[in-house]
C-alpha cells in the first residue's frame, strides 16, 4: 500500500494555541481548538470534536459490586430480598448502603451484565433470582434453583432504562433459619452497552 506524506502548512501563530489538534479532512488540514474544562474529545461524523462530559458515560463508570458486611440470617420457606450493606466498588453512586440497600440502580440506559453470588451456611434446597424493576413493577426476572448447593450463582443480561434497579431474592427450604455468608455473597452490576 502506498503511503502519502502530507506537510502541515505554515499557519500564522495567532491561529494556533497550545493544545490545538491538527487533522487531515479529505483535502486539507483542519484544526480543533483546545477545549475548556469539563469537555471530552470524541469523534462526530468521523471528525474530532469536543463535547460536554455530561453527554458521555463510559461503561467502567457504571459498575457496582455490593456485598454483605456480616452473615445474614434468612428464614425458611419464603423469598427474601437481600439487603447489601457494603460496596466493593461503586462507579456512579448506583447503590446506597442504608437507603433501599437491596437495590443497585441503573444510572444510564443500557444493557447490563448482572452476577449474583450467594453462599449458604449449608447445602440445602434453595433458589436465587435476579429482578429488574421500574418503581415497584417487576419488569424482568431470572431464576436458578433446585438441588442442594451451598454456593449458587445467577448471571443475567438485562436492558434497563435510567433509574430501573436490580435486586437479588433468595429462598431456602431447610425447615429452619440459615445464614447467607458475607465472604462469598455479592451482586455485581456492569454496564456493557450504552443505549
Amino acid at each position: 500500500m502506498a503511503t502519502t506524506t502530507k506537510v502541515i502548512p505554515a499557519m500564522p501563530e495567532s491561529t494556533i494555541a497550545t493544545g490545538d489538534i491538527i487533522y487531515w479532512d479529505t483535502d486539507q488540514f483542519q484544526k480543533v481548538s483546545v477545549s475548556t474544562a469539563g469537555k471530552v474529545l470524541t469523534t462526530v461524523l468521523g471528525k474530532p470534536a469536543w463535547i460536554d462530559s455530561a453527554q458521555t458515560s463510559l461503561p467502567d463508570e457504571n459498575t457496582a459490586k455490593v456485598k454483605l458486611t456480616s452473615d445474614t440470617t434468612m428464614t425458611t420457606g419464603s423469598y427474601a430480598t437481600v439487603g447489601w450493606t457494603a460496596e466493593a466498588w461503586d462507579g456512579n453512586t448506583m447503590h446506597d448502603n442504608s437507603t433501599n440497600n437491596s437495590r443497585v440502580v441503573a444510572k444510564v440506559a443500557g444493557r447490563y451484565l448482572i452476577i449474583a453470588m450467594v453462599s449458604w451456611e449449608s447445602a440445602t434446597s434453595n433458589e436465587t433470582r435476579i429482578r429488574r424493576y421500574n418503581s415497584s413493577n417487576v419488569l424482568q426476572e431470572t431464576q436458578t434453583g433446585g438441588g442442594t448447593k451451598a454456593v449458587r450463582s445467577d448471571t443475567a443480561m438485562m436492558t434497563a432504562a435510567v433509574n430501573d434497579y436490580f435486586t437479588v431474592d433468595v429462598i431456602q427450604e431447610s425447615g429452619g433459619d440459615l445464614d447467607l455468608f458475607a465472604d462469598m455473597s455479592s451482586l455485581t452490576v456492569q454496564l456493557m452497552v450504552k443505549l
